[in-house]
């Protein structure tokens, strides 16, 4: 009997277009000919006279693939393999598996689970920690910066008797920070974006904080225009103020 026992050894290539990923980590919404080497129990590769099935799950337990029936690559590589397509793997999460082969007189069996993610990376627990500590020094940085500039005053100095005595540059600083808020909020949106779709598999809040992302970006350009109009008004407006104090009259 030439198979006593098939053994099987799941080593998963990724092969797309662009770029190859790491083992058992594919890249979401693209196309997958995942490939499985698969042995004999003497270690010798298992031919094409052998017949593979594989059954997929997705990350909620509902079937991708039921006991779908696998190619078999004759030239080169000699793998099984399955075609899984971008509309396929459409979630995040690990997608358990179990693949069984048989010749006709003797069976093997093996589970395992592949991960689909957004970029096709494996995150480690140190860039996990680091996306994590960025977000919360962004999330800092901001509440600093929009606490300055609701403290800043806008206005120019006054006596007692509410009549302008001169004009202040903390209206310019006010209008960058401001600014500033706006910049870092982006950031922030960037950031929340990548975790919650990137480490914790949270597409509605990927989702959300997508659009809030998409909304600031799209508004970044008319944005610049209202700040950089603002400044040039209230640098018109502090000038014919100081003129008018240099000339000795009263201003409001």
């Amino acid at each position: 009997m030439i198979y006593k026992k098939l053994t099987l050894l799941f080593v998963m290539v990724l092969l797309i277009t662009t770029a190859s990923a790491g083992s058992f980590v594919f890249q979401r919404d693209t196309n997958v000919n995942m490939k499985v080497p698969t042995f004999n129990n003497n270690n010798s590769i298992a031919d094409g006279t052998v017949n593979c099935f594989i059954t997929i799950r997705y990350p909620n337990e509902s079937l991708l693939r039921n006991d779908t029936q696998m190619g078999f690559n004759i030239e080169g590589e000699k793998q099984f393999n399955v075609s899984l397509t971008n509309t396929e793997l459409n979630a995040n999460g690990e997608y358990p598996s179990a693949m069984r082969c048989n010749n006709g007189a003797d069976f093997g069996f093996s589970v395992f689970s592949f991960e689909v993610n957004p970029t096709g990376k494996e995150f480690s627990t140190a860039q996990g920690i680091l996306y994590f500590v960025m977000f919360g020094f962004a999330l800092t940085l901001f509440f600093i910066t929009l606490f300055g500039a609701i403290k800043v005053p806008f206005d120019n100095p006054r006596d007692e008797e509410m009549q302008i005595v001169g004009t202040s540059d903390l209206k310019y600083v006010k209008i960058v920070l401001w600014f500033i808020c706006y910049l870092i909020a982006i950031w922030v949106m960037a950031l929340a974006t990548n975790i919650t779709d990137s480490f914790l598999f949270f597409n509605g809040a990927a989702n959300f904080f997508n659009a809030f992302y998409v909304i600031l970006l799209a508004l970044l350009l008319p944005t610049i225009v209202i700040f950089f109009i603002a400044i040039i008004m209230r640098v018109i407006d502090d000038r014919k103020i100081n003129k008018l104090l240099e000339d000795g009259f009263r201003v409001e």
